[in-house]
């Protein structure tokens, strides 16, 4: 699955809000060209416990799944964007 190896920070960046299926909230920062999987990585690193559950990543508006996982940030449409961890 690979690490998160933060980012770089001479490239463009943009905040994340992630709101966690806990209840908890972060905000991260990502390169543009990080892909969705990354925002799983970084969550993986931050919080090894979420490992133990299955979820999904969803948009908060409008709320839907991340469905390509594979897509740069910046392709998913996803700057400055407000994740909500949803367990499945």
């Amino acid at each position: 699955a690979g690490e998160w190896a933060g980012v770089d920070e001479s490239k463009p960046t943009t905040s994340l809000q992630l709101r966690l299926a806990d209840g908890s909230r972060m905000v991260a920062r990502f390169n543009l060209s990080h892909r969705v999987s990354d925002i799983r990585r970084f969550i993986r690193a931050s919080r090894p416990e979420v490992q133990e559950f299955a979820y999904t990543l969803m948009t908060a508006f409008p709320s839907q799944p991340v469905e390509d996982e594979s897509k740069t940030i910046e392709e998913a449409g996803l700057l400055n964007a407000v994740i909500i961890q949803k367990k499945i």
